[in-house]
């Protein structure tokens, strides 16, 4: 009988190759982690970061809009300061399509085109207009628009749109067809030295305010647009444009900055608010909170970015 032959017995691991084999392994996890932990963090920031500016540039775009339209010369700027500005924005514009004679006081009745006729698209808005709002008519003769009409409350205090069997029925912009549709005329109440009469192209205005306003829920301060009601004087609750921006600091600097310019180029006081050529905007907008290894400079440790444009208003 023939008796297996063992082979030499197999050597296993020592307690120090298992110590070495577990260093190391925890060495090589430490260097993963880190890495994806800043990885994370680097994401995290450029996500950030992709978010505040395009918190920016939803400021820019907003803010040029309404500024353009501007006109210094006619009043359009109420106030103005290093923060904030008022000024009638247009909300809108259209032809007077009928209008009554200038009746007590100045007043009229004025129609403009209906929204979306065919053969004349001249109407149209932002927002409907309100008892409050203004109306500028354009002075052919001085080839400029006149000093804006006050829309009166009419019926209850609001502006009227009215049926076609009241407004423009022989109205040259409009076919027959169209003054059958069943399509609402705008007619506002309106004052003013100069009368509105057929064929006048308007502006319709609107009291407004750009500034910053803090937020009573988190604290942190958030571009800020409002209107100012019924009678063009009392400021309506504020709309939240785009934010987070930079709080005002120590230093004066704020994350909503205006600067003003005549034609010139020099610069000009608040109180100069009829010879404002261009408008400078200044935004510093923030991230919502901090990232940590970011690269921050700040002590609340938040990534910061800022941008800036001129705005030329309006002859």
């Amino acid at each position: 009988m023939q008796l297996a032959t063992i082979g030499p017995r197999r050597r296993g691991f020592t307690l120090v190759e298992l110590l070495i084999a577990l260093v190391l392994v925890g060495i090589v996890g430490a260097s993963v982690i880190t890495v994806l932990i800043k990885q994370q963090r680097f994401y995290r920031s450029t996500g950030d970061m992709v978010e505040t500016r395009s918190q920016i540039r939803q400021a820019l775009s907003a803010l040029p809009s309404d500024l353009r339209s501007v006109s210094s010369a006619a009043g359009d700027i109420v106030d103005m300061s290093a923060t904030s500005i008022d000024f009638w924005a247009t909300i809108g514009s259209g032809i007077v399509c009928q209008a009554s004679l200038p009746g007590a006081g100045g007043l009229q009745d004025v129609y403009l085109l209906p929204l979306g006729s065919e053969t004349a698209r001249f109407t149209s808005w932002v927002s409907e207009p309100k008892a409050g709002d203004r109306i500028a008519v354009f002075d052919q003769t001085a080839i400029n628009f006149t000093a804006p009409l006050a829309l009166e409350p009419v019926g209850g205090g609001v502006v009227t749109m009215t049926p076609p069997a009241v407004a423009c029925p022989a109205s040259p912009f409009l076919t027959l067809a169209e003054n059958l549709l069943d399509r609402p005329r705008l007619q506002v109440n309106v004052t003013g030295a100069t009368p509105a009469a057929a064929g006048m192209p308007v502006r319709i205005l609107r009291h407004v305010r750009y500034n910053l306003e803090q937020a009573p829920d988190d604290g942190q301060w958030y571009l800020a647009y409002r209107d100012f009601g019924t009678n063009g004087l009392t400021p309506q609750d504020p709309q939240i444009m785009s934010g987070p921006y930079q709080g005002p600091e120590a230093d004066g600097s704020t994350g909503l900055a205006f600067a003003y310019f005549d034609a010139n180029g020099n610069a000009l006081p608040f109180t100069a608010r009829t010879q404002v050529a261009r408008i400078e905007v200044v935004v510093r907008a923030l991230t919502r909170g901090s990232t940590p290894g970011s690269g921050s400079t700040r002590a609340d440790g938040r990534l910061a970015d800022s941008d800036r444009l001129i705005v030329g208003l309006r002859n």
